[in-house]
């Protein structure tokens, strides 16, 4: 059971399995079809809708105890495993830092740029709680601007102000606040290689290629036509 996309890739590493159904929220209803790629996987449909309307109409009728799962064409398979693939779920209950960070569906906040904390700037921050996006732009761009001290941020009072801002527009836009730390999709504000190439600035890393974006997005829609 996945929750995007990359159902793909689940199914490459399960090649050896007699029989791999994929239970993928990106497939639409009614589209139960075999994988084009491994002649062992099967596609079920999960959401009816976008993943954003995280609605709960699956082509599962019911798991059962003795492993097998029931799908509503009426057809059944024996299980040996279920896999559920379902992103994470962010929890600090290490930090104690009487509530100025705190994470209300999935969202870290208050969280400058998805980086700093406020208040917490100097001895605090986080790195990689980005999703849906390419992390070898983003990982070493967000450790150098931790650990270079090169980054000059603003006050504080102008940091929430964008915060607050940021927060105002997913909102606006209709997106969950769960998927606040998703940089491209839907309809985030963040334009293609906004957020990596102030990052790279900040950092005083070498800018990214546009070759280098050019190949890593082209691949995204042959990626999707294969399904």
């Amino acid at each position: 059971m996945n929750s995007s996309i990359f159902y793909s890739s689940i199914g490459g590493h399960c090649w050896t399995g007699k029989e791999v159904h994929i239970i993928a929220r990106s497939e639409e209803v009614g589209r139960f079809r075999k994988y084009p790629i491994y002649d062992n996987t099967w596609l079920h449909p999960m959401v009816k809708n976008s993943p954003m309307r995280r609605a709960n109409n699956n082509d599962v009728k019911r798991a059962h105890g003795d492993g097998r799962v029931s799908f509503k064409d009426g057809s059944e398979v024996l299980a040996d495993l279920i896999l559920h693939c379902t992103w994470y779920k962010y929890h600090f209950p290490f930090l104690h830092t009487g509530g100025t960070v705190n994470v209300d569906d999935n969202r870290v906040g208050m969280l400058y740029n998805h980086v700093f904390p406020l208040t917490l700037v100097l001895g605090l921050s986080f790195v990689g709680v980005l999703s849906f996006v390419l992390t070898f732009f983003v990982a070493e761009p967000q450790s150098k601007c931790v650990l270079s001290g090169w980054i000059s941020l603003p006050s504080e009072e102008k940091m929430m102000e964008d915060i607050e801002a940021f927060y105002f527009e997913l909102e606006a836009k209709g997106v969950l606040k769960h998927y606040t730390h998703r940089i491209h999709g839907f309809k985030l504000p963040f334009g293609l290689f906004e957020y990596e190439d102030w990052l790279v600035v900040q950092s005083r890393s070498p800018l990214n290629e546009e070759w280098r974006k050019g190949i890593s997005f082209g691949a995204l829609p042959l990626f999707l036509k294969l399904r």
